[in-house]
C-alpha cells in the first residue's frame, strides 16, 4: 500500500524533485545608512581582550547567534561599560535567553545590547527594584522613557554574569541597526587588530546525501573524512541522480581553543558559482530558518554543526546574496569537479576540492510505516489517524517530503521521512477524547526525535484536546497532577540572600513568589540551576522572620511552603 501511495503522489511531485538547478530568488536586505560610523568611536564593553566564546552568526537550534560572547575568565562581576553616549531604552529580566539584559540606543542609528548580566549599576538596580515591588512581578521587560537613563561613553552600566541561557560566565554583546532591529557583527565596529586570527577554518568531514530522481526522496548517505595534512581532491561516487553535500567544521582564533562559526562558504563548479552565504546582518523574524542552514538531522546525532552547501526551497533567510542551487544533478557518466572556499571573519580561507562520479545503484528502502502522505512545499494539508488530526500550514515544511504515520496503542507516531528538521511554522494537533479520559489536568505530550519528553501547551474544548507543535515524533496523552517541589531552602546571612530549589518535571514552572512576613519580595529564577534567589533589602529585618515560597506549574498545580 505504501509503495502505491508514494508512486502515485510523487508522479505529481516529479517536477519539483527533478529540477537540475532550482534557485531561490532572495537577497541580503540593506541596512540603514546611519550605521556607517567611525570604528575608533566605540570603547570596548569590557576591559578584557576580545576572546570569543561564540562568534556572530554561528548556527544554533532555531536561531543564529546574534552577537559575540566575550569570555570573562570563568568569573562574574567584571564592569560592563556603555560603548558610546546613549539612552537605556529597554531592560529585561528573564530566567531564560538573555537573562538580565540592557539595551542602549545611540544617536548614530545603532543600539547596543548587553546580556547575561549579573546585575545592573546601582542607579538602574534601584529603579528595577522599585518597579518589581510596584508591580509584584519578578520577570520584567520594560521599555523606558527616553530621558530616564542617559549615560556617557565609558560609564559602568552593569556587571558581567551568567544569567539566563548562558552556560558559563561571559558577556553577550550585540550591536543592532536601530531602525530595522537587525543585529550586525560587533567586530565590524572595532579596529581589525582588536583580536588576532591567522588560522583558517578547519573542515573535518563532507556529508553526502543522495536523492532518488523519480520520487525525490533521500535514499543514501555517506561521509567523507578529510585529512587536513593532505590537499588531495576528494573522490566521491554518487549512486543517485541528485545529491547535496554539507561540511562539518569550525573556525579557531590564535588565542582561543574555542570552536567558532565559519563566516562564509562559496561553492564553484567549472568556475561557475553555485552557492554562497555571507552573514552580515540577521533577521529575527526568520530566525528558525537557521534549522536548514545547517543539517539538523546530523546535529541531533552528534551535536556538531554541519554547514549545508545548498539552499532549501523554503529557506528565504536574507544571508544568501545570490541565487543558490537546491540540489546538485548528475547524468550517466557525469564527473563534476567542485571547489569549495571556506572563510573566517579575517578572510583566512580553507579550500576543499571535491570530484563526484556518477555510478548508478538501486537502494532498497525498508518500509515500516502503515501510512504515508507526500508533503508538497507551499501547500497546507493534514493527516488523520483515527480520532487524531495533524494540520500544517503552507510554510511549515521547507521542501517536498514524505510524512509517515501510524498508531501504536494510544500513541501516534509521525515522522518526516529521514528528515528531523523542526517545522518553520507550528502544526496544530486535534484529538477527540474518548469517555475514558478525565479532562482536568490532561495534556498532549511529545517525545521528539531527540527522545526529549515535552508537555505541549494544551487546551480542551468540548470533547477535543488541541496543541501546537513545531516538532514531530510520538504524541500521547498524560496527566500532570503533581505540584512543583520546593527544597534546599537556605538563609545565607553572610552573603545576605535566601535561596531555594524549585523543580517541576512535567509541564514546567509557571510562576514563583516569595514573601517575608507576608510582604512580597522580588526573586531571580536561575532556570538552568532551578534556583530562586532573594537578596536582602529593607523588607528583611533582623530577628525572626517568616518566609513563604509559592510555586505553580503550567497545569495549575501549586506548592506553598512556610518557614521561620
Amino acid at each position: 500500500m505504501l509503495k502505491n501511495i508514494i508512486t502515485s503522489f510523487y508522479l505529481i511531485l516529479v517536477l519539483f524533485a527533478c529540477t537540475r538547478l532550482k534557485p531561490i530568488d532572495t537577497s541580503i536586505k540593506n541596512i540603514s545608512d546611519t550605521t556607517i560610523v567611525d570604528k575608533n568611536n566605540f570603547v570596548p564593553p569590557l576591559k578584557l581582550p576580545f576572546l570569543l566564546a561564540a562568534s556572530f552568526g554561528e548556527p544554533r537550534p532555531n536561531h543564529f547567534h546574534t552577537g559575540i560572547d566575550i569570555k570573562t575568565n570563568q568569573k562574574e562581576g567584571y564592569p560592563v561599560f556603555v560603548i558610546d553616549d546613549g539612552l537605556v531604552v529597554r531592560i529585561k529580566i528573564s530566567p531564560y535567553g538573555y537573562g538580565k539584559a540592557l539595551y542602549v540606543q545611540h544617536n548614530n542609528g545603532l543600539t547596543s545590547v548587553y546580556a547575561h548580566l549579573q546585575k545592573f549599576n546601582e542607579e538602574i538596580e534601584k529603579y528595577i527594584n522599585s518597579q518589581q515591588y510596584k508591580m509584584q512581578i519578578n520577570e520584567l521587560d520594560l521599555v523606558l522613557p527616553d530621558t530616564l537613563f542617559a549615560f556617557k561613553k565609558g560609564v559602568i552600566i552593569a556587571y558581567s554574569g551568567n544569567t539566563g541561557g548562558s552556560s558559563a560566565p561571559h558577556l553577550h554583546f550585540e550591536i543592532r541597526d536601530t531602525k530595522t532591529e537587525y543585529p550586525l557583527s560587533p567586530l565590524d565596529f572595532y579596529p581589525k587588530n582588536s583580536f588576532v586570527d591567522t588560522i583558517s577554518p578547519q573542515i573535518n568531514n563532507v556529508f553526502i546525501k543522495e536523492y532518488d530522481g523519480f520520487k525525490g526522496i533521500l535514499v543514501n548517505e555517506q561521509v567523507i573524512k578529510i585529512d587536513s595534512k593532505k590537499k588531495d581532491t576528494l573522490i566521491v561516487k554518487i549512486a543517485q541522480p541528485f545529491f547535496t553535500f554539507s561540511l562539518e567544521g569550525f573556525d579557531k582564533y590564535d588565542t582561543s581553543k574555542t570552536k567558532n562559526g565559519i563566516d562564509k562558504i562559496v561553492v564553484f563548479q567549472d568556475n561557475k558559482q553555485l552557492f554562497t552565504y555571507e552573514i552580515k546582518n540577521l533577521d529575527f523574524a526568520k530566525a528558525r530558518m537557521c534549522n536548514v542552514f545547517f543539517d539538523y538531522s546530523l546535529y541531533r546525532k552528534n551535536k556538531t554543526y554541519t554547514y549545508n552547501c545548498f539552499q532549501e526551497e523554503g529557506n528565504t533567510y536574507p544571508i544568501y546574496p545570490t541565487k543558490n542551487i537546491e540540489k546538485y544533478a548528475l547524468h550517466l557518466e557525469d564527473t563534476l569537479l567542485f571547489k569549495v572556499d571556506c572563510y573566517d571573519y579575517k578572510n583566512n580561507c580553507t579550500e576543499i576540492w571535491l570530484k563526484t562520479i556518477y555510478e548508478p545503484k538501486v537502494f532498497f528502502i525498508h518500509e515500516q510505516y502503515e501510512n504515508a502522505k507526500p508533503i508538497i512545499f507551499g501547500k497546507a494539508d493534514s493527516i488523520f489517524i483515527n480520532n487524531f488530526k495533524l494540520k500544517w500550514q503552507a510554510n511549515s515544511f521547507y521542501q517536498n517530503g514524505l510524512l509517515e504515520y501510524k498508531k501504536v496503542g494510544e500513541q501516534y507516531q509521525i515522522s518526516n521521512f529521514r528528515n528531523s528538521t523542526p517545522l518553520q511554522s507550528a502544526a496544530t494537533i486535534q484529538l477527540k477524547l474518548s469517555s475514558n479520559y478525565k479532562k482536568d489536568k490532561l495534556n498532549m505530550v511529545l517525545i521528539n526525535e531527540s527522545k526529549d519528553t515535552i508537555y505541549l501547551k494544551s487546551k480542551i474544548e468540548d470533547d477535543n484536546i488541541y496543541a501546537d507543535t513545531r516538532e514531530l515524533g510520538t504524541f500521547y496523552l498524560d496527566y500532570d497532577t503533581i505540584a512543583p517541589i520546593i527544597s534546599n531552602i537556605h538563609v545565607d546571612t553572610i552573603h545576605k540572600k535566601i535561596t531555594a530549589k524549585i523543580v517541576d518535571s512535567q509541564t514546567g514552572i509557571q510562576s514563583y513568589s516569595m514573601y517575608i512576613n507576608s510582604i512580597w519580595v522580588p526573586v531571580y529564577y536561575d532556570a538552568k540551576e532551578h534556583i530562586i534567589e532573594y537578596k536582602f533589602d529593607s523588607n528583611f529585618p533582623k530577628g525572626i522572620n517568616e518566609i513563604k515560597i509559592a510555586v505553580s506549574d503550567n497545569n495549575g498545580n501549586v506548592t506553598s511552603l512556610i518557614m521561620q
